[in-house]
């Protein structure tokens, strides 16, 4: 993959501050580097498996990044002879002249007009490449990324919404790509329109199928995220209502199962905090119980089901005061804890959090719980940072 020609142009473009380094030339090297690109990333492949490039084509990934970057810092100076280089690559050099096999001459100037043009192969390497250019976005934190990839999806959902089966398709991609992008800029937009998006895919579904269950489950993921950030019981009462939909659209057999039951159980928590009802949380450590269950122990997702279902029974010992609970949630914390994750550094916090509370209600506290209560809470501190959503928490937790 010769990344030398595009990097040579974008150094001296900085140096120089000379739109023409940017002109044809390099608008034929972005086009064959966006190709290369797209090859190594087939449709069979897993999210897993697509975010996590290794060598060159990491290399890639971080050039591109710089080039739409560059851009972007440029955006502003409408007037400046770079700025008008620049956005004329914008319109000439994009996805569509990759799955079209056109030459930069013959793109359409505007993208709208280009995505209209696209035949249904096209469009579906134009998804893939969308949702790669989101992933990868996110997890180098390359906002720029994430916007030109939404921008992208949002296009191919208004042309395909004429065309069948591919529509709800593209509208799941779009409401997971919106979720995403919250998750890491925090604009309630994006939520509620990732709702809208997994809703209308979910209509557009066959009932009682997988992909009807994913659709709803990410409706009711962003609604309880949009409770947990605002507190409004309409959030809650939709999460927990769409997230029983979801559960019971998913065919028994799926692999998918666990994560339904698993997502209602969490669901059910908060719903207990907002109804102290002990049957809502009854109901919640039923379903979680059933979510660990049926779930491999080698699972990514396992470790999310140990800890919620840790949190349920910790709540369950502060409203009965039964010391075996806190002995089971604490074991279940620590297994979640321990285990690799994203979110393992919320997880230690969680596990803090019961240590300390099993000191502070037991008979005969047990000094080595706030021992490991405070080294699990640096081991967070440490794993984490300012960026982390439980960052404060970590800190707050450290500092009593």
């Amino acid at each position: 993959m010769d990344l030398s020609g595009i990097r040579h142009r974008l150094d001296r473009f900085r140096d120089e501050d000379d739109g023409a380094l940017l002109g044809p030339a390099a608008d034929a090297d972005l086009v064959a580097l966006l190709t290369e690109v797209a090859s190594e990333f087939p449709a069979g492949m897993t999210a897993t498996e697509r975010l996590q490039p290794t060598g060159e084509l990491l290399d890639a990934v971080y050039l591109l990044a710089e080039f739409y970057e560059c851009r972007a810092d440029v955006h502003s100076q409408r007037n400046s002879r770079k700025a008008l280089a620049l956005q004329e690559m914008l319109d000439s050099t994009t996805l569509y002249a990759i799955v079209q096999g056109r030459s930069p001459g013959d793109v359409p100037p505007r993208m709208r007009k280009a995505i209209d043009d696209l035949a249904d192969e096209g469009l579906e390497t134009a998804e893939r490449l969308a949702v790669l250019w989101c992933g990868q976005g996110r997890l180098y934190r390359r906002p720029v990324l994430v916007n030109i990839g939404i921008s992208w999806l949002r296009e191919i959902a208004r042309t395909v919404e004429s065309r069948g089966s591919r529509w709800p398709r593209v509208m799941q991609l779009l409401g997971g790509a919106v979720y995403g992008r919250f998750l890491q800029q925090g604009d309630l937009r994006d939520l509620d329109e990732s709702i809208e998006c997994s809703l209308l895919a979910a209509a557009r579904l066959p009932k009682n199928s997988e992909e009807t269950a994913i659709a709803l489950g990410n409706a009711a993921l962003a609604s309880r995220t949009r409770y947990e950030r605002c507190r409004g019981h309409p959030d809650i009462h939709r999460a927990m209502t769409i997230g029983r939909d979801a559960l019971a659209a998913c065919p028994l057999d799926s692999a998918q199962r666990p994560n339904f039951l698993g997502q209602l159980g969490a669901t059910l928590r908060l719903w207990y905090e907002h109804t102290g009802r002990l049957s809502d949380l009854a109901e919640a450590e039923r379903t979680l119980r059933q979510a660990v269950a049926s779930i491999s122990d080698d699972h990514p997702n396992r470790a999310t089901h140990l800890n919620n279902l840790g949190l349920v029974l910790l709540t369950r010992h502060e409203a009965k005061s039964e010391p075996d609970v806190i002995d089971e949630a604490i074991r279940l914390l620590r297994a979640a804890a321990t285990a690799p994750h994203p979110l393992q550094a919320s997880y230690r916090s969680n596990l803090a959090v019961a240590l300390r509370q099993r000191y502070a209600s037991a008979e005969a506290p047990d000094e080595g719980d706030l021992t490991e209560a405070k080294a699990v809470l640096e081991e967070a501190a440490a794993g984490s940072n300012q960026k982390d959503p439980a960052w404060s928490i970590i800190m707050r937790n450290l500092a009593e």
